[in-house]
């Protein structure tokens, strides 16, 4: 049986070196049904099983504003990966961990991929992975892409990965509250997790709320985010992003340490150039 991994993450962070690995030369390249978005499918064996690889557009966020974001989510609902390889600019890991926690939230199973982390040690990022996966609940890879430094253990981490219940972070008591009570008029259904969809309807994000206007739970969802937004005094989705922001700053100082940037050689000019 074919399993299935998914590379996501923002533009120009190495997904595309990341695919190229995996996969070789046996790649296809096609719009996503409906869209002018491309999609990269890959095909290749690790440890003798076949697997799909799928490198979707660049994004930064899971509530869609973009042709990319939408794609890249419904993709993540319809295809249900074995793995979700999400890969990160490890020198800006404040600004990128918050769709890490996004894709936990959605019952991912993740993988963390800390590219670029040479560009973060010379800017003077110090990141403690295995903290950090300790904190998150799942895998946390440091990476060089272009210098294949770190792909090998990627391959093997996919190849051993076992899903895993991961506890999500919990926002303030109010908004929580809000997310348990919509979650629990969901229920069980295929696609995204129900604490998702709940946050996505809380955001006001259009798809979700078109998804579920004729189901018979609506009317009830739709008046806990009413009570929600006049107990907020500001848009819920203001709200989520700077909650979702504030875990995020707290994962950070536990396991990521600023320092000063390094000095760059002549070397590392060239060897960036």
């Amino acid at each position: 049986m074919q399993k299935k991994a998914v590379l996501i993450g923002p533009p120009n962070v190495g997904k595309s070196v990341i695919f190229n690995h995996l996969t070789g030369r046996y790649v296809n390249v096609a719009n996503y049904p409906g869209t002018t978005v491309e999609v990269a499918r890959g095909y290749t064996r690790l440890a003798g099983q076949p697997w799909e690889i799928i490198d979707t557009p660049g994004i930064y966020s899971l509530q869609p504003l973009t042709d990319e974001e939408r794609v890249t989510r419904e993709l993540l609902a319809a295809a249900r990966p074995d793995v979700v390889v999400h890969v990160a600019d490890a020198k800006n890991i404040r600004r990128l961990l918050p769709l890490t926690l996004a894709l936990i939230d959605a019952g991912l199973p993740v993988i963390l991929v800390l590219n670029l982390m040479d560009e973060a040690v010379a800017a003077g990022v110090t990141i403690d992975a295995d903290r950090l996966a300790a904190i998150l609940g799942i895998p946390v890879l440091p990476a060089v892409a272009v210098k294949k430094t770190g792909l090998d253990r990627l391959r093997q981490a996919i190849i051993a990965y076992q899903p895993r219940a991961v506890s999500p972070f919990r926002f303030t008591s109010a908004l929580e509250t809000a997310v348990a009570a919509i979650a629990a008029r969901l229920g069980p259904r295929p696609g995204l997790a129900p604490r998702f969809l709940a946050l996505m309807l809380l955001a006001g994000d259009d798809a979700s709320h078109a998804l579920l206007k004729n189901d018979a739970a609506y009317p009830g969802i739709k008046a806990v985010i009413r009570s929600a937004a006049e107990t907020s005094g500001r848009p819920l989705a203001q709200t989520i992003a700077a909650e979702r922001q504030d875990q995020a700053d707290g994962i950070v100082a536990a396991a990521v340490c600023y320092g000063a940037p390094r000095r760059q050689r002549a070397a590392d000019l060239l060897d960036r150039l």
